[in-house]
């Protein structure tokens, strides 16, 4: 939790994005450092906030309102966006990060619009539906967390930035993860283990 200052008192009030807002405000400016420069410990802190986000990811696939559940892996994800920025020292923009997510969140429903068709049509099933939801809502959010994540690191270790994204680029990549994750995604009961 940031810690209180006097501009800037943190209550129980005090909303997500607000504490999102506030930890961003704070910290420091990074400095670009080229990809020689960067620690060898930072691909392995990358993979693990990676995996982190991910498993967040699943918690938030569960939650049974549409759109909210979306909106809870975005906000996932644009933290996840946030910590790999300050492990490789590549400065953070919330609204680039957000407009990069989205790209990419994009390229991987584009690449699967047949699977989603499938899915809009079995989860509007009564009874099924809610089960099938259910049981993918989870993996697909694990799997798109992933894919976005490793395309974040791969970028950054590339001196990379939130300003020069390469979607063209990167959307195999997307793709190929994505397809990996999905296959090899934690049930939301086995996620923490």
């Amino acid at each position: 939790m940031p810690r209180p200052n006097s501009r800037n008192q943190v209550t129980q009030e005090t909303s997500a994005e607000e504490l999102f807002d506030l930890e961003i405000s704070q910290a420091d400016e990074p400095v670009k450092m080229r990809k020689q420069e960067m620690p060898q410990d930072s691909h392995a802190h990358a993979l693990q906030t990676v995996r982190r986000a991910s498993q967040w990811a699943i918690a938030a696939g569960l939650i049974p309102v549409p759109l909210l559940d979306s909106v809870g892996v975005t906000g996932v994800q644009v933290k996840m966006v946030f910590d790999l920025c300050k492990i490789y020292n590549v400065p953070f923009k919330k609204e680039s990060a957000y407009a990069v997510i989205v790209g990419l969140l994009t390229s991987i429903i584009a690449s699967g619009a047949a699977q989603g068709l499938k899915k809009i049509i079995l989860t509007s099933a009564p009874v099924v539906g809610p089960a099938i939801t259910l049981m993918t809502e989870p993996v697909l959010c694990y799997a798109a967390t992933v894919a976005v994540g490793s395309v974040f690191i791969r970028h950054f270790e590339n001196n990379g930035t939130l300003t020069n994204f390469d979607f063209t680029g990167m959307k195999h990549i997307l793709s190929r993860h994505f397809d990996q994750a999905s296959q090899s995604a934690p049930t939301p009961c086995t996620a923490t283990h």
